[in-house]
């Protein structure tokens, strides 16, 4: 079994603990994911916090959460994105890196501009955190080209949706990694992937067949909500 292969830890440990919590956070970093995928948001304030959806639940006009300030969503329990490092570096860990989803919803006229939330999300690493251990993803590629932009060394991991199958336009952003939903994915695309010089991340894999077939194939790294578990699969753990 590979026990090389890079395991992502899906908004936290998040089949464990509510996803994107600190407490889902801070599981997956106590038994030894290498990196954590969270979700970022910028509020109207300016403040960053860590939550999946683009609206707030349960309301019955749909709310966009950019359109709220920090004080109009704690009742959702989002941590900031600063409390997420904070959180972290408390943490003895092997952690890599943090891996942070830039939640942009285009066509929303209420979306901060995008320059306005890569300058924010910059500030706030480089304040609280390590940008040399720090990954930006996003399904707007948009986004990922203004970080590089900003400084070109900086990682970008491009997303592919759920149906997409061709890959090659991610090149263009000379990525490490892409992540690309796992049921598009065979031995073909790996194959291609290999030889492109560029490593395979699927999302988001939960299952012991799907953990084999991937790695029988070679993918370099799977992203999944139970890291416990993929750990355990390919014997490095938990710790």
């Amino acid at each position: 079994m590979n026990q090389y292969l890079h395991v992502q830890a899906h908004r936290g440990a998040s089949l464990e603990k509510r996803e994107n919590s600190l407490e889902s956070i801070q599981r997956a970093v106590e038994i030894g994911a290498d990196s954590i995928e969270i979700d970022v948001h910028l509020l109207r304030d300016g403040t960053l916090i860590v939550f999946h959806d683009f609206f707030l639940p349960g309301s019955k006009k749909r709310q966009f959460i950019c359109e709220q300030d920090l004080s109009e969503i704690r009742s959702l329990r989002a941590p900031t994105l600063s409390e997420v490092f904070e959180l972290v570096k408390s943490i003895p860990s092997r952690l890599l890196w943090l891996d942070l989803e830039i939640k942009y919803l285009e066509g929303n006229p209420q979306s901060p501009e995008r320059e306005k939330f890569v300058e924010a999300v910059l500030k706030n690493v480089s304040l609280s955190w390590d940008l040399n251990r720090t990954r930006f993803r996003s399904f707007d590629w948009k986004i990922l080209k203004l970080f590089h932009e900003t400084v070109s060394t900086f990682q970008t991991i491009p997303l592919l949706g759920r149906e997409e199958t061709d890959f090659s336009g991610a090149l263009e952003l000379q990525p490490e990694w892409i992540a690309p939903y796992f049921g598009t994915l065979n031995e073909k695309t790996i194959s291609w992937a290999k030889r492109s010089g560029v490593k395979l991340m699927p999302y988001t894999v939960n299952s012991i067949s799907e953990w084999k077939k991937l790695i029988d194939w070679g993918v370099q790294g799977i992203t999944t909500d139970d890291p416990r578990g993929l750990l355990t699969f390919i014997g490095r753990g938990p710790y």
